[in-house]
């Protein structure tokens, strides 16, 4: 008996996400928008309901694991899908984590941190609006990130949660309040942080109406994963980045 898929099965190019626990985005925003003969499969580590940066850097405990499970789908690139462990974790142990989840995935990692800073770099963005749902403790060292990039942030806000699962509840129409609320004509793009925030919905609105590219964490992780398997085309709706 010839199995029928065989085909579909071998030259499928996998995506691995890890994701905090909490997340609930960014599964039903890839899977609506993968290209063809791409297709995503994700773990996760846990994330308590409190968000601080203890919690969040507490994530990289659990790669070696999430790299195990996504190498038995034998997935060719993983993405780790959190932004603030980039900034929350000391960067000599968020650097350790991530090679060791490479390593155990058996594939390369695109972070979301490296992702937004190689996506500004193409956008040749260096003035930043920077928007996020984070608390004022966790925005303060996002700041500081970007400014160790070279990157100046020339206005800033955020939603203040400190429900990690409430990260997720600020509606697109929220998010576009917040951007004209925040906006500086100084601001050569901007940046919205956090991956299990729905900022993938607003980009086309706000490069149309600002006429500068926007750059998200759920966004710019997408394009590098892409890049490194090789694809290079456009997604509807997923604004300038996808043009680099």
């Amino acid at each position: 008996m010839e199995l029928s898929g065989v085909d579909d099965l071998v030259d499928t190019k996998r995506i691995g996400a890890v994701l905090p626990s909490v997340n609930t985005v960014i599964e039903p925003l890839y899977w609506r928008h993968l290209p063809p003969g791409v297709a995503l499969h994700a773990t996760r580590l846990f994330l308590p309901a409190r968000l601080t940066t203890e919690d969040v850097a507490r994530l990289n405990d659990g790669v070696e694991a999430a790299g195990h499970n996504l190498a038995s789908c034998h997935v060719d690139v993983v993405a780790y899908m959190c932004t603030a462990s980039g900034f929350a974790a000391d960067p000599a142990a968020e650097r350790a984590a991530m090679n060791a989840l490479g390593t155990t995935a058996g594939a390369p990692v695109v972070t979301v941190v490296e992702a937004l800073r190689e996506a500004t770099r193409a956008l040749c963005m260096t003035r930043p609006l920077l928007l996020s749902p984070y608390t004022a403790e966790l925005e303060r060292a996002e700041i500081e990130m970007l400014g160790g990039w070279g990157l100046d942030v020339v206005a800033h806000n955020s939603f203040r949660i400190s429900d990690a699962f409430r990260l997720a509840a600020p509606s697109p129409a929220d998010i576009v309040e917040l951007a004209r609320r925040t906006w500086v004509p100084q601001a050569d793009g901007i940046l919205i942080t956090c991956a299990n925030l729905r900022s993938q919905e607003v980009v086309d609105e706000l490069e149309h109406e600002y006429g500068v590219p926007v750059v998200t964490s759920t966004q710019a992780p997408l394009w590098s994963a892409l890049r490194k398997l090789g694809w290079q085309g456009a997604l509807p709706g997923w604004g300038r980045l996808f043009t680099c």
